[in-house]
């Protein structure tokens, strides 16, 4: 072997070592990395599964929260449908009084409103004075269809009959049936003049409702 082969060979041999040794100290980096991305991969992944736990459970919490609320929701719903049929069976109970005792009802109306209004005249008149305060000589009532028919013709005579010897008797001849039907469903309106005071038993109601609401609630639902 001449001394340039030796020497080549010796290159060769020297090459291949540094060779091995950087292939060596490559795949050991390999694996360090491969480990290193392993543990960082296993972190992620128990990172994702105990979020995605937490998660599941804030879903599963608000679940319940929101099935519950609604639950409570349907509850209320519940009671506040049967306190509705409460006053609306009321109502309707009122309306199917006997003719007289449905008289009697109206005329007491017709009376309570009819007071009411001169009182206020009164206080008008004392406000502004006799000249100012607007004067009316006519009160409208108004019965629905239903009324009208069943019992219309005795209303002004029963008001007459309830004011006989009280100092507001003369306000009789002021008041006038309409023969036109209002579109109530019971009761009566009074116009006086440019007024008109809502008396049918749904404004009726509707002003009874909130003072009488806790008691019709005790009523139903105490014992449950």
């Amino acid at each position: 072997m001449t001394g340039l082969s030796k020497i080549t060979d010796k290159i060769i041999a020297e090459a291949n070592k540094d060779a091995q040794e950087i292939l060596a100290s490559a795949d050991a980096e390999c694996k360090r990395i491969a480990e290193e991305y392993k543990l960082k991969a296993q972190k992620i992944k128990a990172d994702i599964e105990d979020k995605t736990e937490r998660e599941a459970a804030a879903v599963i919490s608000r679940a319940k929260s929101s099935a519950a609320m609604e639950q409570r929701n349907a509850a209320l719903s519940a009671k506040s449908d049967l306190i509705d049929k409460a006053f609306n069976q009321a109502r309707n109970e009122l309306r199917s009084l006997p003719e007289d005792k449905y008289l009697d009802f109206l005329t007491s109306m017709l009376v309570s409103i009819l007071l009411k209004q001169l009182e206020d005249e009164k206080t008008s008149r004392e406000l502004y004075g006799d000249e100012d305060a607007p004067v009316i000589d006519r009160y409208e009532v108004f019965l629905s269809e239903r009324d009208l028919a069943r019992c219309g013709s005795k209303l002004i005579e029963s008001l007459r009959r309830r004011l006989v010897g009280k100092s507001q008797a003369d306000i009789v001849s002021k008041v006038y049936l309409s023969p036109v039907p209002a579109q109530i469903d019971g009761g009566l309106i009074l116009r006086c003049g440019s007024v008109e005071i809502n008396g049918s038993l749904s404004m009726l109601f509707e002003q009874l409702r909130p003072s009488l609401e806790v008691r019709v609630s005790r009523i139903l639902f105490d014992n449950q």
